[in-house]
């Protein structure tokens, strides 16, 4: 279920940003934000605030060019993909 795998990639990139992993943060909410788009599954108003909040954040902690690459390599994942990178790149990296 793609609701499912948006909801576990916004929870998981909530945490990687607790965790002061911007970077990956971002390429997991790109991620989301395509599939949400695929789906026809947009985020609540106060979800979408949020969000928004969030993200401008991230710019600023990342500077504009890599907050733009990571946005761009997240919404370019496939959900196959988004799932592997959490998978193989995120939690590979957690445990090292």
């Amino acid at each position: 279920d793609k609701r499912n795998i948006i909801y576990t990639l916004d929870f998981l990139a909530e945490v990687l940003w607790s965790e002061s992993e911007s970077r990956e943060a971002v390429v997991l909410w790109g991620a989301a934000a395509a599939i949400r788009e695929e789906i026809g599954s947009p985020l609540s108003p106060d979800g979408k605030e949020l969000r928004d909040r969030q993200l401008d954040r991230a710019g600023t902690v990342l500077g504009e060019d890599a907050y733009a690459a990571a946005w761009e390599e997240g919404r370019g994942l496939t959900w196959e993909r988004a799932v592997e990178y959490v998978l193989v790149e995120v939690l590979a990296a957690a445990g090292s």
